[in-house]
């Protein structure tokens, strides 16, 4: 049986010290200070190092956490872990690899003056390969620390026999899944054949599956702590971080799992006082927002066409590259029309070519269609009478699309023709989740997202010599950017389901994801 839990994230404990009689993350106004939390991962068994911090620190003295630090202005916070592991530790970078990060912990120091703000990262160490090398890769450790171990991070939730800094097993939770939502964040990860709209339907998924393993549980088999439903909630919003930061070039993953635990957040926190809710209140209420977002995502798919095609006249040639659910929406519903005679120029788009599908769809329908290697853009956007792209996120100052984007939208401009991107509202957004909850200098605000060398070189004759990253000794360096930004100057429009919406609408809309991204994640900015 479950019971009624009280929904308090440490935001709504730091407001309720103030007596304040709103909840929520724009309201802490007390000091705050950013501190880098990393844990070492032993990949081969999963446990992670903990250490024993000495009487020399000047906070949490003789208790156990992670490698910590505290953040120094807008200082690169990744950068800042990988040094702190070095000094504290003894982990050089390359002994290390980068995992992830997980949502910010919000802290009270129990002094009401100040909160620290926990950037939890994941890191995993390089050369493990036996479950039994805890013994043997033991760290080097400084003054600050004590004593350091492998534990498994189940053991953190335990009743532990020596202290520990405060909410350690919740922000290990923050950085850590279990293998089911590691598979399905690999499968989006190494996704190559799928646009931004079919994954956001594949996040949806995702959480409603989620949702019934929970609810299908054995509860008897867990504890209290583990089964009621502001657990679950931070689990959702655990996973849905991660689901969203994956693939930070595709805005719809973020925007569509923000939306959905927006929803969840404001229905729970409208239903019981003081935010009472059970298990299964917090799973019907998730799939209900959950179907709500699909309905939706077909509306905005069905209204966005329709004001695109105001941009198609009965005679015209439409060039594009990649291959856009978008675009192909509005191609194909204008070859239905007997009086539009449409012709199609497209780009191949390498290394996968995914322009030739579509151009070989559009031949099967009956349209005339030119494929041209993306070299020769320039060439031919002159026979143009309209570009049409997809766009994979909009913010205020980039279109985000496949790499070849931002050079046949400047030959576009030198010929003067159109050039629009069709982008419902989902894929407007304020930037990367990772660098909205992780300030400072980028993390990976770079959305290019590099991808293998083999995509490139496997249609070359000959032997060659490779490296991804530019190996000492090696001839050649091969690079794979799957995507670009294109300046929103270039760009004549962006058509969405609310119309062709201008750098100003689109800031104003920027803006209100942001809102709903903090909501979300219970974030603080």
């Amino acid at each position: 049986m479950t019971t009624n839990q009280p929904i308090n994230t440490p935001l709504d404990e730091l407001e309720a010290a103030k007596g304040g009689e709103k909840w929520g993350p724009q309201r802490i106004t007390r000091g705050r200070r950013d501190v880098i939390t990393a844990f070492v991962r032993n990949p081969s068994n999963s446990s992670v190092l903990l250490v024993k911090r000495s009487e020399k620190v000047n906070t949490y003295k003789l208790h156990w956490g992670g490698v910590s630090g505290v953040v120094e202005g807008d200082e690169n916070l990744l950068k800042r872990a990988e040094q702190e592991i070095l000094e504290e530790v003894g982990y050089a970078s390359n002994q290390i690899k980068f995992v992830r990060t997980g949502r910010p912990l919000y802290v009270d120091d129990n002094s009401g003056k100040l909160y620290f703000v926990v950037h939890p990262f994941l890191f995993d160490l390089k050369g493990s390969n036996k479950a039994s090398d805890d013994d043997h890769i033991l760290p080097k450790l400084n003054w600050e620390n004590l004593e350091a171990q492998f534990v498994p991070p189940q053991s953190l939730k335990k009743s532990p026999q020596q202290p520990l800094v405060p909410q350690l097993a919740e922000t290990v939770d923050r950085v850590l899944m279990p293998p089911h939502q590691e598979s399905i964040i690999n499968k989006l990860k190494k996704d190559r054949h799928h646009g931004a709209a079919q994954l956001a339907v594949w996040i949806l998924d995702a959480l409603e599956e989620e949702i019934h393993r929970f609810r299908n549980r054995n509860i008897e088999n867990f504890t209290s702590d583990e089964v009621n439903g502001p657990n679950l909630l931070e689990q959702l919003r655990n996973f849905g971080y991660h689901l969203s930061c994956c693939r930070p070039s595709m805005a719809p993953l973020a925007t569509t799992t923000a939306r959905v635990l927006s929803s969840v957040h404001k229905s729970l926190h409208n239903m019981a006082s003081p935010f009472g809710v059970t298990v299964e209140e917090v799973c019907l209420v998730a799939l209900q927002a959950i179907k709500r977002e699909r309905e939706n995502l077909k509306t905005r798919n069905s209204r966005l066409l329709r004001h695109a095609m105001e941009l198609i006249d009965d005679t015209m040639t439409i060039m594009t590259l990649s291959k856009s659910s978008s675009v192909s929406a509005v191609v194909n519903e204008a070859l239905k029309q007997e009086n539009k005679e449409i012709k199609i120029i497209i780009c191949e788009s390498r290394p996968l070519c995914e322009g030739v599908t579509a151009a070989l769809n559009w031949a099967d329908a009956g349209a005339e269609v030119t494929i041209i290697t993306d070299a020769q853009a320039g060439v031919f956007v002159k026979q143009a009478d309209l570009v049409l792209i997809g766009a994979d996120a909009v913010n205020t100052e980039h279109v985000y699309n496949k790499v070849g984007t931002h050079l046949l939208a400047l030959a576009a401009k030198e010929v003067k023709v159109p050039f629009y991107a069709l982008a419902d509202s989902s894929k407007i957004c304020p930037g990367s989740l990772e660098k909205l909850a992780h300030p400072g200098e980028a993390l990976s605000e770079d959305l290019g997202e590099e991808k293998g060398i083999e995509e490139v070189i496997q249609g070359w004759l000959g032997g060659t010599e490779k490296s991804e990253g530019g190996d000492s000794g090696l001839k050649l360096i091969v690079r794979n950017v799957y995507f670009e930004g294109t300046p929103v100057d270039l760009v004549t429009g962006v058509v969405t389901e609310h119309g062709v919406m201008d750098a100003e609408a689109i800031g104003k809309e920027v803006g209100r994801i942001k809102e709903v991204y903090v909501e979300a994640f219970q974030l603080q900015i």
